[in-house]
């Protein structure tokens, strides 16, 4: 990621000085009789995520990153899910937008969290102490990093 990345408007009411819009992307495709081919990433959308202008400094493009990386650790703590859930093919939809909604609401609360302890990256310990505690937990998910798997479906 890198400020070039950052297309969007500023927002006028928002006063911060950057936003990084992020979202995890979410699909399944049933591939045979028995076998579901999953996709889930953490999405970066460039048109959404904005910078004022003569505020990006290396610190705050690095904190906007972490918030893309907290991100990334949601769609792994997904993949984990997906690929340990017993699911059979009648409730599939709706188990899997259960599953996603827990995953996703638990990312906004860490989002806004991260925001709030950090002072918007103004709390440079804090800000430290949170890139150690990402970076642990993505390494304790690197067995769910590939974006693509499928899973047997259980009848």
């Amino acid at each position: 990621m890198s400020w070039n990345d950052f297309k969007g408007i500023p927002d006028r009411r928002d006063d911060t000085d950057a936003l990084t819009s992020v979202s995890i992307y979410f699909s399944y495709t049933d591939n045979s009789k028995n076998h579901l081919d999953i996709t889930i990433f953490a999405a970066f959308d460039k048109q959404e995520s904005w910078l004022r202008r003569n505020k990006g400094s290396e610190y705050l493009l690095s904190h906007e990153q972490l918030h893309f990386d907290i991100t990334e650790l949601f769609a792994r703590k997904l993949r984990k899910e997906v690929y340990a859930f017993h699911q059979t093919s009648r409730s599939i939809k709706r188990d899997y937008d259960y599953i996603f909604n827990q995953v996703y609401n638990e990312l906004q609360r860490m989002q806004v969290l991260y925001d709030k302890e950090t002072h918007h990256s103004l709390d440079k310990q804090a800000q430290t102490s949170w890139q150690k505690k990402i970076a642990d937990m993505l390494e304790a998910y690197r067995d769910y990093k590939e974006s693509n798997f499928s899973i047997l479906l259980r009848h």
